[in-house]
């Protein structure tokens, strides 16, 4: 924890919150120091402690109340984060107490950040560019983070900036380079980032020590070393099982109060499940669900509805936890705001709801016109115009039993009838001849057949785990679809997943049939049903 340091009227001062990961590390005894200050760089740099830490009305109202003083005494940062917490709907309107979105004043916000000089919405903005913007957006994201951060004096968080970008590119060699530099430099976070390059890249033994390097030298996200294990759980034996489980109820709580959204999701979901070797605990998956909401986890705000659609909920929850209907509405827009567009079919589904809450205009407004936009896969921004003047035509929905697609080595697929939600990890290796099976829960080929193909749920892809020691046949369209240059062997199973990795098999003949044609046209028509 960081005890002490003077409040100085400097760029140094305000660089000290820059990143969350390291002002987090502020010990509350200084937080508070900050903020009888009275200064208005230490209200500025209380209100990001607390922003960050806490998401209540009363929290909120402070935070705002700490911005706007500093920005008022020329700290652009404060401008930039005025504007982030209208972005974020967490502008407390003080007519009727609602968590009002507001793109409009962010707007203003942002300019005035802009003009001022600000470091933190330069940064902030660049990685909202290229995560959320065009294909021309993305390439001007990446040559501002080269340009910046080859400067003598750069931030070094251009540089971990720009190894994001490269490894979304799958530029693999490239993102290395800027992890390292910034390791070498002290800045050690990307460790994380580092060992997961190299777990895509088959070299298990190396994120391994890598992860364990990050613990070492407190990277949140590191603190989930071991619960990338969970697809195998049923797989280990009790002595495993036994030091994971021990090693991630210790970690796990070390990355909440680090501020890792991530590791408070992991923790609700295994106090939801009794998974890793948790006991199973409602009222504690509440708890971490709602700290990771605080932290800005929209895979919490899941993880907390998760919970309160258990059939014993209201038999192990305290009255005090159990959501009302409203308040479990409320949780699913803000899991829209913090970025979870796939429930933005629900949102719609409830905006009578909404307009009675109070939340009608952001519905109409915001939320409306991004539901009722077309999803391209491959389209040039001229395609995408002139698409999205053509009406929608209805879908068809056939329902059928459900069914998975096995692709063999071949190239050969076949839409086999099995209900994964229902099997265990090895039921479903037996469904490709295999002892275990490898969770593939993400890669760009897979989310862009996902967007295609309009899926309610992501797709994933299950493999052979002991494809390249068994010396299996190359699976071309396996190795095409995971996209990050390592090998797949043996046949492959092609499932959905929600937010929460619970694995689903396609039950509507049109999603299916459409997820095919994805990977046959991915393929270069490689791809061939079975007779």
């Amino acid at each position: 924890m960081i005890r002490e340091f003077e409040i100085t009227h400097d760029n140094e001062f305000l660089e000290r919150f820059l990143d969350k990961r390291e002002f987090l590390k502020i010990s509350t005894e200084v937080a508070e120091k900050l903020l009888d200050s009275n200064d208005p760089y230490g209200l500025y740099g209380y209100g990001r402690w607390l922003y960050a830490r806490r998401k209540d009305r009363e929290a909120l109202l402070v935070a705002r109340k700490c911005f706007s003083i500093a920005a008022e005494n020329g700290i652009a940062d404060a401008y930039h984060m005025l504007s982030r917490m209208c972005k974020k709907g967490h502008n407390v309107s003080e007519e009727n107490n609602l968590l009002v979105l507001d793109n409009e004043l962010g707007d203003y916000f942002a300019e005035k950040a802009r003009t001022g000089g600000s470091l933190l919405a330069r940064l902030e903005m660049n990685a909202d560019e290229y995560f959320l913007g065009t294909d021309r957006e993305k390439k001007k994201a990446i040559q501002d983070a080269e340009e910046e951060s080859k400067k003598k004096s750069a931030s070094i968080l251009w540089t971990e900036q720009l190894g994001w970008f490269y490894d979304a590119e799958k530029r693999n060699d490239d993102a290395i380079r800027c992890y390292e530099r910034c390791i070498d430099a002290g800045w050690y976070y990307p460790i994380y980032d580092l060992a997961q390059v190299y777990y895509r890249r088959g070299n298990i033994a190396y994120h391994d020590s890598l992860m364990e390097e990050g613990i070492e030298k407190d990277v949140p996200r590191c603190m989930l070393y071991g619960s990338e294990d969970i697809s195998i759980w049923e797989e280990l034996s009790a002595k495993q099982q036994e030091e994971i489980h021990k090693r991630l109820d210790v970690n796990l709580k070390r990355g909440v109060e680090m501020g890792c959204g991530d590791c408070a999701y992991i923790m609700s979901y295994c106090l939801c499940e009794g998974a890793l070797g948790f006991e199973r605990d409602l009222p504690g998956a509440v708890i971490y669900a709602r700290k990771g909401m605080d932290l800005g986890s929209y895979l919490c705000c899941g993880a907390l509805l998760s919970v309160m659609e258990k059939e014993d909920a209201e038999e192990l929850l305290p009255n005090e936890m159990i959501m009302t209907e409203d308040e479990k509405k409320m949780t699913m827009l803000i899991a829209l705001r913090y970025g979870d567009n796939d429930i933005i079919d629900d949102v719609i589904a409830c905006r009578k709801d909404y307009e009675r809450m109070g939340y009608g205009e952001e519905i109409e407004k915001v939320w409306m016109p991004v539901w009722a936009r077309p999803s391209w896969w491959g389209k040039d921004d001229e395609e995408k115009t002139v698409e999205a003047s053509k009406p929608a035509k209805p879908e068809p929905r056939t329902a059928i039993t459900p069914q998975v697609i096995i692709v063999k080595p071949s190239g050969i697929a076949s839409f086999v009838e099995a209900d994964v939600y229902s099997m265990s990890y090895s039921q479903m290796a037996e469904l490709i001849g295999a002892e275990r099976v490898d969770a593939i829960h993400y890669s760009a080929p897979l989310n862009e057949i996902t967007k295609a193909c309009g899926l309610g749920k992501q797709l994933a892809m299950y493999v052979d785990r002991g494809g390249i020691h068994k010396g299996l046949d190359d699976n071309a369209i396996g190795t095409m679809l995971y996209g990050n240059g390592y090998e797949i062997r043996g046949s492959i199973i092609v499932v959905m997943e929600d937010n929460r990795y619970d694995t689903y098999s396609f039950d509507i003949l049109e999603d299916i049939e459409a997820v095919y044609n994805g990977i046959k046209a991915l393929s270069g028509n490689l791809l061939r049903r079975d007779s």
